[in-house]
């Protein structure tokens, strides 16, 4: 017979039922040295783990939870929501050591994310109208696609990994950080400048199927390749003068002229991460 769900204030009990071991400590944290897995248990609310320290991963994916109110103090590793009804992440953790996920839920911004987060971030399939309240610095990817952002005011100042931002309503991108250690793609928004365009990207800089976009000032100084409806180039000497300016019109060489390892187009679509 199924025990009935915890007292969302006995955070020990639930962590017996749920067969999880556990350590209490004099101050009263309950420290757990493995992972906390909630997936999928049909949870319409997390019972009161504010005591308690993950040294691992705490996942909450695939349940009902419309807050992230009684989530664990702190997490070592990864921490997952993905897959709830969330209308803000107010409860999170304010540190989580990994990845921090919270793709397929309602959120129209980011206040109540951690701060700070060793991994990636992930926010993709939300309602998000605003970036405010993101952390401020990313150790690996953030991932804000498939959103109605208009403006990436509220992105964090440094993302050492990728930053992805297709599949919005952006004309500009002010807001972006200034540095970008893996690609930016920015690709089937609604650009009408690369205003705010970060200065420096490790890899792809991508801002094609961007109908509206006549040139390509303010483009990053730094890349390794820029793909664009006006051609793909892999530094600033191939970029023809006409497009350096506003107005610009003629295009220029394709992925395939110059020997990309694959066209935008198989690649801009990629799956979401997380557990």
């Amino acid at each position: 017979m199924q025990r009935p769900h915890p007292s969302p204030l006995d955070a020990e009990q639930a962590l017996q039922d749920w067969q999880i071991e556990y350590t209490k400590r004099s101050d009263g944290t309950l420290f757990v040295a493995g992972d906390i897995n909630l997936w999928n248990k049909n949870l319409s609310q997390l019972p009161d783990l504010s005591m308690v320290v993950v040294q691992g991963n705490f996942i909450c994916d695939n349940n009902n939870l419309t807050s992230l109110k009684g989530a664990p103090r702190s997490v070592g590793g990864n921490f997952s929501c993905n897959h709830n009804q969330l209308k803000d992440l107010q409860g999170a953790p304010k540190t989580v050591g990994g990845y921090f996920s919270c793709t397929h839920n309602q959120l129209a911004d980011l206040y109540g994310a951690p701060q700070n987060v060793g991994g990636g971030f992930w926010c993709a399939y939300n309602n998000l109208m605003s970036l405010h309240g993101a952390p401020v610095s990313v150790r690996g990817d953030f991932e804000c696609y498939a959103n109605r952002l208009s403006s990436l005011q509220g992105a964090p100042a440094s993302v050492a990994g990728d930053f992805v931002c297709y599949d919005n309503l952006l004309t500009h991108l002010l807001g972006a950080p200034s540095v970008i250690g893996g690609s930016f793609w920015c690709e089937n928004n609604r650009l009408a400048t690369l205003e705010g365009a970060p200065l420096s990207v490790g890899r792809e800089f991508r801002c094609h199927n961007n109908p509206d976009l006549t040139s390509l000032v303010h483009a990053p100084e730094i890349f390794k390749v820029l793909v664009s409806d006006l051609g793909v180039y892999r530094n600033w000497a191939q970029v023809p003068e006409n497009i350096k300016a506003p107005n610009a019109t003629a295009p220029a060489q394709t992925v395939q002229d110059i020997g990309v390892m694959q066209p935008a187009s198989s690649i801009r679509r990629r799956a979401p991460k997380g557990p």
